[in-house]
């Protein structure tokens, strides 16, 4: 993928995590630049439900220094110290999603019970810190936190997912808010959640691949896009 084509991957990713409710003025995606030391994020001050590919940033993945004029968000020590640490990530999020906020203030531990859920069977960890990633140290101390694993929460404040391609993102992003909000309408219940079994984990993580990430993203395009247009109409 060339550079022109990350930015509007980015950019892409960021209005629909906004349009779905996974952010709202704040939060970031970035993508690591095959072969380079480089990635794209979102720009500090960018409206994140209108950004372009123009309000993509150029960023240093070994010290999160911009390399163009616009300035990165604070908190883009979370992604490089995720791309230093994971060769296997390509692309990460900070989401502000609130059913993963609820769960982590609720000190509920996450639990697979939706069968996209099957993603996180190797468990999503609580960063115990509500305050914002932005230092190069709070960046390692996150990314100790996350491990291998695809996802964390952060306490009060969101969560950070890590993927092998931006369209795998969107997915992973998504599963994890209605995997919470599952959780969440157990407990509304009164009844306690209940764990996808070993063999529904082992055939949801067959059947999920970027075929399958590909044709969300379209479905998920498509319906962002008619509703700007109805709404243009009204």
């Amino acid at each position: 993928m060339d550079e022109n084509s990350l930015r509007r991957a980015v950019a892409g990713c960021c209005r629909l995590s906004e349009y779905l409710g996974l952010f709202d003025f704040s939060g970031h995606v970035s993508a690591r630049m095959p072969g380079a030391d480089t990635l794209f994020i979102n720009s500090r001050d960018s409206v994140r439900s209108n950004i372009r590919p123009r309000d993509i940033v150029k960023v240093r993945v070994d010290d999160g220094a911009t390399e163009e004029g616009k300035a990165a968000p604070t908190e883009v020590y979370i992604h490089t110290a995720i791309y230093q640490r994971r060769p296997d990530v390509q692309a990460i999020a900070h989401l502000h999603s609130p059913a993963v906020i609820a769960l982590g203030v609720a000190k509920k531990e996450f639990i697979p019970v939706i069968p996209r859920a099957s993603l996180f069977a190797g468990g999503v960890p609580l960063y115990d810190d509500s305050r914002t990633v932005n230092s190069p140290d709070s960046g390692k101390m996150l990314v100790e936190v996350l491990g291998e694993r695809r996802a964390v929460i952060l306490r009060a404040h969101g969560s950070v997912v890590a993927a092998e391609s931006v369209k795998a993102l969107l997915f992973y992003a998504l599963s994890l808010e209605l995997n919470a909000r599952g959780q969440l309408a157990a407990y509304h219940a009164g009844e306690q959640p209940r764990a996808l079994r070993e063999e529904e984990i082992r055939e949801g993580n067959r059947l999920y691949g970027q075929r399958l990430f590909e044709k969300a993203w379209d479905y998920y395009a498509d319906k962002a896009a008619l509703n700007c247009m109805e709404q243009e109409s009204r």
